[in-house]
């Protein structure tokens, strides 16, 4: 599924379950597959929202898996109360709308907990969390050392790291 398809197919399933001043997003997540984010008011008032989905999730998935997530997500801002997570307030909200628990369900193929594929050496690795990154710690590493490089270069010329002095 693209993107495009899948933020239009949010929209219409947001403006039809009222969410017409809820904002949609991409995201880059490790465990989650969609995010509801409500924001209130001084006195608790829901003032609105964002609903977001994974990018990896969006691109390996097929439509009914994708429009489950948003059915989901929808679910968690209609009921809009930060103290009821999944309990049967949430349940019932989301058969209603239409949501299923199959659609939810993992998507790709199974990955041990706190296990990640590296993007840049392939090797399957603990988590990547602390790095917000997809990638392993070493190549994470490289690659943060190369964007400050990058950074310096640019500010201060091409002569950046290197000795410029002599003992003469």
């Amino acid at each position: 599924m693209t993107f495009d398809d899948a933020e239009a197919l949010a929209r219409k399933l947001m403006d039809k379950h009222g969410l017409r001043r809820w904002g949609f997003s991409f995201m880059n997540s490790v465990r989650l597959l969609g995010r509801c984010r409500c924001m209130y008011k001084r006195d608790y008032t829901l003032v609105g929202g964002t609903i977001s989905l994974d990018r990896e999730f969006v691109l390996r998935s097929s439509l009914p898996k994708v429009r489950g997530v948003i059915l989901h997500e929808i679910a968690h801002a209609l009921v809009a109360d930060p103290n009821i997570s999944h309990g049967p307030v949430f349940v019932k909200m989301a058969r209603k709308i239409g949501c299923s628990r199959d659609e939810t369900k993992p998507y790709g193929p199974p990955i041990k907990r706190g296990k990640r594929r590296c993007l840049t050496c392939q090797e399957l690795t603990r988590n990547f969390e602390r790095y917000n990154s997809r990638n392993c710690r070493h190549c994470a590493f490289k690659v943060w050392q190369e964007k400050k490089l990058k950074r310096l270069i640019q500010r201060y010329g091409p002569t950046v790291g290197r000795k410029s002095f002599s003992y003469d």
